[in-house]
């Protein structure tokens, strides 16, 4: 795991990593929200979303288009992790009506929910055309249904459904990267900022400690299916150029300037030195306008 592999159920119990028990923060983190909806799918057969939640949620507010009058049907259900659709009882159902033409479906939450992975689903209806978004986000994923088995969109132009929640909620927080998991699983597991450069991460390992080593794992577009990956590929969302700093005496002191960066497994060694506090400045990708990190590790070697 050291080595970036990820395995399920297994979390990083390393002891002498000493990033593992640290204090992160950021300088923004992204709500779940897709900028705009780009295509549509018909429902012809059970379709959904794997997402995750947390916290309050009063609505989810979808965009359809509706051929005839037609009762559409919602269930949300909750499940162990990423993979999990074993669970066959409802946490809500409702049933919405829907007039001909363009719709904004509104879905009556008014729930708390605990930390996690759940899904939600809409019963066959082909009088209703869902708009869909060709945005990905960690930890989401279009479901459908079709035979007696829940099955992922794993197509070459995956998309998921595009959906509001209301109010917006924030599960790509800066403390996932000390996680214990590189990957998706029974949480997202990944920081991602808002739009725009410069952003930064600071950890505070709580006491002036001695290393000389660290590894970050961003994200290499996780999201593809291997054989949808040509040979080459850098993902964008790798950050190409930044700066690694620790302060010592209240001052911020640079270590390292990465410049053309094209490694989601990024590790850096250097002379051994004491410091309590690192700051990692971001200053440009290899293309998206946001930063993913699923782990950050230190050692002393």
């Amino acid at each position: 795991m050291r080595e970036g592999c990820f395995i399920p159920g297994i979390k990083n119990e390393d002891e002498n990593d000493l990033c593992r028990k640290s204090k992160i923060c950021a300088s923004s983190e992204m709500a779940l929200k897709f900028e705009k909806f780009s295509d549509e799918i018909k429902i012809e057969y059970p379709i959904g979303e794997k997402l995750p939640l947390i916290g309050y949620v009063e609505k989810i507010k979808f965009k359809a288009k509706v051929e005839n009058d037609t009762v559409l049907k919602f269930h949300l259900r909750d499940s162990y992790d990423l993979w999990d659709f074993t669970c066959e009882k409802d946490i809500l159902y409702r049933e919405i009506e829907l007039k001909k033409g363009n719709e904004e479906v509104l879905i009556e939450i008014n729930k708390e929910f605990e930390k996690g992975i759940y899904w939600f689903y809409f019963e066959k209806n082909e009088n209703v055309y869902l708009k869909t978004t060709d945005e990905n986000l960690p930890g989401l994923s279009l479901i459908f249904k079709e035979g007696k088995k829940w099955r992922f969109q794993m197509w070459s132009n995956r998309r998921n459904l595009y959906f509001e929640i209301i109010p917006e909620i924030y599960p790509f927080s800066p403390e996932n990267i000390v996680s214990g998991v590189s990957r998706p699983e029974k949480w997202t597991n990944v920081w991602i900022s808002n739009k725009g450069m410069p952003q930064f991460i600071e950890i505070d390992l709580k006491e002036e400690k001695e290393f000389n080593y660290i590894q970050i794992i961003f994200d290499p577009s996780i999201e593809k299916e291997y054989t949808h990956i040509p040979p080459f590929y850098v993902s964008p969302n790798i950050p190409r150029d930044f700066n690694i700093y620790v302060e010592k005496n209240g001052l911020l002191g640079k270590i390292a300037e990465v410049r053309d960066n094209t490694n989601y497994f990024f590790r850096y060694k250097f002379e051994k030195l004491k410091a309590q506090r690192i700051k990692i400045e971001f200053l440009n990708t290899n293309g998206s306008q946001f930063i993913y990190i699923y782990e950050i590790r230190i050692y002393n070697f």
